[in-house]
């Protein structure tokens, strides 16, 4: 039986609506908040958007974790936000290769399907899914540069987690994808430095990494009849 669900259009994430709506500021000449007064969530913003403007190669950030606890943005009063909270909020930042990766893969992963406003799933589509990770797979091991490396790895896993139906439903098999795909993050993270795998240390490479747990845990969480095995990044 084929399950339907409403399929979003080709991601834009630059430009897409974070969990708290970034406010309109001043970016500081030297990159650095100028109004000590700012409401934490503020003072966060401030930071976030002048660290962009000093980077003319980042498109904007694409928020990976925002207010715990809270699901609906319309419940977010922002100037009651702690420090303790914004304090754990992460981004990365894209440049427009990264962009570019994750409408790409979102491309190999759903399809024919990529562009339709419904998609339907059959338990076939876990087979699918499979097969994308062989293609992705090769790609990775004729690439040279580890940054377009990383950028392809982000922009393939953040589509999986996206469209996880793969997860529910499936024949089975699927911990040959978790554990590939964890044996190649793990490859990538300890064999190259910060520099050569081209992200930002303040921004990107927490704000992937916090991914990357959220990836782990959701694949612990998931009933163990399912058979995905374990994501070991690490």
């Amino acid at each position: 039986m084929a399950k339907k669900t409403k399929a979003g259009k080709k991601r834009n994430t630059a430009k897409s609506k974070a969990a708290v709506a970034t406010p309109e500021v001043a970016t500081p000449a030297a990159g650095t908040p100028s109004n000590k007064s700012l409401s934490p969530l503020d003072r966060h913003y401030e930071e976030l958007e002048a660290f962009v403007k000093l980077n003319k190669d980042i498109l904007g950030p694409m928020m990976i974790k925002g207010v715990q606890g809270i699901s609906d943005e319309s419940e977010i009063n922002a100037d009651e936000l702690t420090t303790e909270q914004v304090e754990v909020f992460r981004h990365v930042l894209l440049t427009q290769r990264r962009e570019d990766e994750l409408n790409n893969m979102r491309d190999l992963i759903l399809g024919d399907q990529a562009n339709s406003q419904f998609v339907q799933f059959k338990r076939s589509f876990s087979e699918d899914v499979l097969a994308t990770w062989h293609i992705v797979k090769r790609s990775l091991n004729i690439m040279d540069d580890p940054s377009k490396k990383l950028d392809r790895l982000f922009g393939y896993s953040y589509n999986l987690w996206d469209v996880n139906i793969w997860m529910h439903f499936n024949y089975g098999n699927m911990a040959e994808l978790v554990d590939g795909l964890a044996r190649a993050w793990k490859s990538l993270l300890n064999t190259y430095t910060d520099e050569e795998l081209g992200w930002d240390c303040k921004y990107t490479k927490p704000g992937m990494l916090e991914f990357l747990h959220q990836f782990k845990n959701k694949i612990k969480n998931m009933p163990k009849e399912f058979l995905l095995g374990e994501f070991n990044f690490e």
